[in-house]
């Protein structure tokens, strides 16, 4: 029997998926599925059809999304929150789950800088924090009575997380961000027009090793593929040569051409398994669960928003969630926004056509940032030392218009302004930064 034929999904008697002996040994469920449909009018604007994903989530409020503050749950609270005002819907909520006895558990800073750069669009919502104990372990008080009406493990195994959630969103709607793994990222033409893009400048030994990968051929992915399955000792032979081939077989399927590659991330079975369980659980407390990045009507657009080898423009990511948060890649910011879920206050709640008075001329030592130049406060912060003030001349202030387009500054380094209006909403989509 080969892992393919693995029966796609089986219910049980709470209506949960039901995993094959085959999924349990290896862990998750295995093989693939048919792929539903292509929407049969795909918009090629993929922020539109985002939001097109989420507006029936507003529509039954309240209109919970899971928030951890990384670039899939920022970007979904981003866009509901967006969508509601001119709608006249109910904002969203976003409840986020901290772990005071697991440090390394704790993103305060990540969620503390999205929220405080959501407020300083003018975007409305709620923010609900709640501190998890023992909560969520896989057999505690949450899980247990689940895994017993059911008779066996779930996948994913983490339900419990989804069922708190829900919980929290009965007789509403709970967004959260699951397929946006799959979805936007791990695309082997992304992956190559990156480092182009960047001309290898700044990348690891583990990026060159993941480029390598990208780039190799059938073969050689075939034989890495063998490597990671070969580290699975617990399986019998017959069993291991059954998941070798599949793991194989879906490495190898993964096409390169970037629409292909998007639509593709629909086929794992696994996929199909977990949102059909996170549904279920969710209906069972009067919810109804809303995943949009694993929408077909938004992973078409996404994939049709450009054809063959060539990725689409952050276009969905520019100005929704800050620069940093833009990957899946965590390490702490070295912003301080303030106290955890305080309306920001100071410079950064004077926003909205409120002028703050500044410099009206380049202090004494300023470098000037003249307006003519895209880009040019980045190329200055890396030309000058730390400590630097810099002064941006009146007028409109281009960053790089690429996913690294940034400004990395230096340790001591300042900005000054003839007068600061923030971000705008006309601002966020010319990707500028207006000092009038």
């Amino acid at each position: 029997m080969y892992l393919s034929e693995v029966d796609p999904v089986r219910l049980g008697p709470t209506g949960l998926p039901v995993l094959s002996a085959w999924d349990v040994a290896i862990g998750h469920p295995v093989g693939s599925v048919p792929l539903p449909p292509r929407p049969a009018q795909v918009d090629p604007d993929p922020a539109r059809a985002l939001r097109d994903a989420l507006r029936p989530a507003l529509l039954r409020p309240p209109c919970l999304v899971a928030f951890s503050g990384g670039r899939d749950s920022s970007l979904l609270l981003a866009v509901a929150a967006e969508l509601a005002a001119p709608e006249g819907m109910q904002p969203p909520t976003a409840l986020t789950f901290r772990y005071p006895g697991d440090p390394a558990a704790d993103e305060t800073s990540w969620q503390e800088l999205v929220v405080a750069h959501l407020h300083s669009a003018c975007l409305r919502f709620e923010w609900v924090r709640r501190d998890i104990t023992t909560e969520l372990d896989n057999i505690g008080p949450v899980m247990a009575p689940v895994l017993r009406a059911h008779s066996g493990p779930t996948f994913p195994a983490g339900l419990a997380n989804t069922i708190l959630l829900a919980q929290h969103a009965s007789g509403g709607s709970l967004v959260t961000g699951n397929a946006g793994d799959e979805v936007l990222g791990g695309h082997r033409a992304g992956v190559l027009r990156a480092v182009l893009r960047r001309r290898g400048r700044g990348l690891t030994r583990a990026n060159w090793r993941q480029t390598a990968a990208c780039a190799a051929p059938a073969p050689l992915r075939r034989r890495r593929a063998r490597r990671d399955v070969d580290d699975a000792l617990w399986l019998r032979p017959v069993l291991h040569r059954a998941v070798l081939a599949e793991w194989m077989r879906s490495q190898v399927a993964r096409p390169l051409r970037w629409d292909r590659s998007v639509w593709s991330a629909l086929a794992p079975r696994a996929v199909l398994i977990g949102n059909r369980t996170r549904a279920r659980v969710a209906q069972d407390h009067d919810c109804e669960l809303t995943e949009p990045l694993g929408s077909p009507g938004f992973v078409a657009s996404y994939a049709a928003s450009r054809r063959r080898h060539r990725p689409p423009p952050e276009g969905i990511f520019h100005r929704r969630v800050p620069s940093t948060c833009q990957t899946n890649n965590r390490t702490a910011p070295a912003e301080q926004i303030g106290p955890a879920g305080a309306a920001p206050s100071g410079p950064i709640a004077a926003i909205c056509d409120n002028q703050i008075p500044g410099s009206a001329a380049a202090p004494a030592g300023g470098v000037v940032v003249d307006t003519a130049v895209d880009d040019e406060l980045a190329a200055k912060t890396k030309a000058n030392p730390p400590g630097t003030t810099f002064w941006l001349a009146p007028g409109k202030h281009t960053p790089g218009r690429d996913q690294y387009g940034q400004v990395a500054p230096k340790d001591g380094s300042r900005l000054r302004f003839d007068s600061w209006r923030g971000y705008s909403s006309k601002a966020i989509r010319a990707q500028t930064c207006e000092s009038p």
